[in-house]
């Protein structure tokens, strides 16, 4: 059977002309700002390594790799590098910039974004491709895909209906052997990168790491109901490995299911 055709059409915008990118940095040996600084442009941001933190006048924000934010001209700010922080940058000028954060609804004192860790790829690749031919364009389409990911709207609303029932999903089938990020992502039609970097953004939590959360709160209860063959148990939660599953269990709780069984008063078959 022929696959449709997909079709989308953009809404009528009225807006101020292309953006004005003025350069495209990647700062790999930054240091601290001791006192804050004002700069006449507004700059887009994405923390490619390391930590540090991010200060306005009224805030202090973490800085951590996928965090993308911003400053604007007029606001004072700086930043703070405590752990080997690396980042990328593009400067630009212009009313483009203004109508697009008006867009994404940001706020001029808490301009960060977590979770985008899928788009350093992008930014790299782009800055490596970028030279005097083409870097206007390139530095262009790095902030308005940014954007395309922050602005709010019906389909962010989806995505996080979507991820509820991602999570019922995975409540529901824990026990399968086939039960991964990359097949949630082929039933769910996301990028696999993509729907990593969301449900954590959403619920705190890699998507992998909770199916394994999961996995082992059944291991638990499993044991605690008298079950004690770490080879039965791990077959009956969706491990096809037993020593995998030992594995994670004891990264998780930090005793192994032999331990938890012995302080259940359980023995091991």
């Amino acid at each position: 059977m022929a696959e449709s055709n997909v079709c989308k059409f953009v809404p009528v915008r009225i807006t101020s002309q292309s953006i004005d990118t003025k350069n495209f940095v990647f700062e790999k040996n930054m240091e601290s700002f001791s006192k804050f600084k004002i700069i006449a442009a507004t700059i887009l941001y994405i923390v490619v390594d390391g930590t540090g933190e991010f200060h306005t006048q009224s805030h202090i924000m973490k800085l951590q790799k996928g965090t993308v934010f911003m400053t604007f001209p007029s606001l004072p700010f700086k930043i703070i590098n405590d752990g080997n922080l690396k980042y990328m940058y593009v400067t630009t000028l212009g009313l483009r910039m203004a109508e697009l954060s008006k867009r994404a609804e940001i706020q001029r004192e808490k301009p960060v974004f977590y979770g985008y860790d899928f788009l350093i790829p992008y930014w790299q690749n782009a800055l490596e491709n970028a030279d005097e031919s083409n870097i206007d364009l390139i530095s262009e389409s790095v902030v308005t895909f940014t954007f395309s990911f922050l602005c709010k709207s019906d389909e962010s609303e989806k995505m996080s209906s979507t991820l509820l029932e991602i999570k019922k999903y995975i409540d529901d089938h824990y026990f399968e052997p086939k039960l991964s990020l990359n097949s949630l992502s082929e039933k769910f039609k996301y990028n696999s990168k993509y729907l990593s970097s969301f449900f954590k953004r959403h619920f705190s939590v890699g998507l992998c790491e909770y199916i394994n959360q999961i996995r082992i709160q059944h291991a638990c209860e499993l044991m605690d109901r008298g079950f004690s063959s770490v080879k039965e148990i791990a077959s009956m939660i969706g491990f096809t490995d037993a020593s995998y599953f030992t594995k994670v269990f004891k990264r998780q709780l930090q005793i192994t299911p032999k331990q938890y069984s012995l302080e259940n008063g359980r023995k091991e078959n």
